[in-house]
């Protein structure tokens, strides 16, 4: 596994630096043609970064946003409302959610064709890293997020 975090244009380069070409599949996700190798890219205003991996990978970096109810109504699960309902730190919380699923959605290359509020990460009030068939994970960078989620 390969992370990389720069600008827009240097992960571009990163992304197109091999002689595969990118096609997508029916719901935008890109990968390489005849290839054994995956890779996904994500960008805020400041920041971007791309995991290039063997196996189907998904990546998303936020930086950290105001907690929104609203939106935690319409993506998060009822064990996820009760998590951000009980913790002091929403504005992390909440963005922490956001990219473990954004991660996960991009892994499986459905795009939101999956509800947001159907993919669960918490269990006993707390995050839950452990999906079925992926491994996840997440760091902070200063005022970001950055999650990645491989299948396997």
């Amino acid at each position: 596994m390969q992370v990389i975090l720069g600008n827009k244009n240097y992960i571009n380069e990163c992304i197109l630096k091999n002689d595969f070409k990118i096609i997508t599949n029916k719901y935008g996700k890109p990968f390489y043609e005849n290839s054994d190798i995956f890779f996904s890219k994500s960008h805020t205003k400041e920041l971007s970064v791309a995991i290039i991996d063997n196996r189907c990978c998904g990546i998303d970096i936020e930086k950290i946003r105001t907690f929104n109810k609203l939106i935690v109504n319409k993506i998060c699960s009822n064990d996820e409302i009760t998590f951000l309902n009980s913790v002091s730190n929403k504005d992390y919380y909440f963005t922490l959610l956001w990219v473990l699923k954004e991660a996960f959605l991009k892994c499986i290359g459905v795009g939101l064709s999956i509800p947001m509020e159907k993919i669960n990460f918490v269990k006993d009030n707390k995050i839950n890293l452990k999906l079925k068939g992926f491994k996840v994970e997440y760091k902070t960078l200063n005022k970001y997020i950055i999650a990645i989620c491989k299948k396997g």
